[in-house]
């Protein structure tokens, strides 16, 4: 699930470690990705949680040893294991969002509480993404 949403992203190269946009920062991005499916399964809704099966396309990179793809793969399965073992840099929050650019913008009324990125979208050529969560 983590992979799903955040393979196609790239740390900014120029960013200093630690600052937004900066490798640091997209990996706490996973964990706290991680750490929303986590706080919302164990509260008995998996059905609000993003699919983890691999898409096609996905498992096709993976398996031909992009090294793109599998280095996002391992940064996702850390950040799912640090999730699962307990970690809870969200505070228990049960919503994330992936945006274009809004750091503020409110999650179903909840004001955002972090805020990660923004990172190079590859999907989309010129595009950025951040990454929100919200109690």
């Amino acid at each position: 699930m983590v992979y799903n949403e955040t393979s196609s992203l790239r740390a900014d190269m120029n960013a200093k470690p630690g600052a937004p946009g900066s490798a640091a920062d997209l990996q706490n991005a996973r964990v706290a990705i991680a750490e929303v499916a986590h706080t919302v399964t164990e509260a008995g809704h998996p059905e609000r949680v993003a699919p983890s099966e691999l898409t096609a396309r996905a498992a096709h990179a993976l398996g031909a040893g992009n090294p793109d793809a599998v280095n996002a793969h391992n940064a996702s399965l850390s950040a799912a294991r640090t999730a699962l073992a307990g970690s809870n840099t969200t505070n228990g929050a049960t919503q994330y969002r992936v945006n274009r650019r809004d750091t503020q913008k409110s999650i179903n009324g909840q004001k955002v509480t972090q805020h990660f990125g923004p990172f190079t979208d590859t999907a989309h050529r010129g595009w950025t993404r951040v990454i929100i969560v919200a109690p």
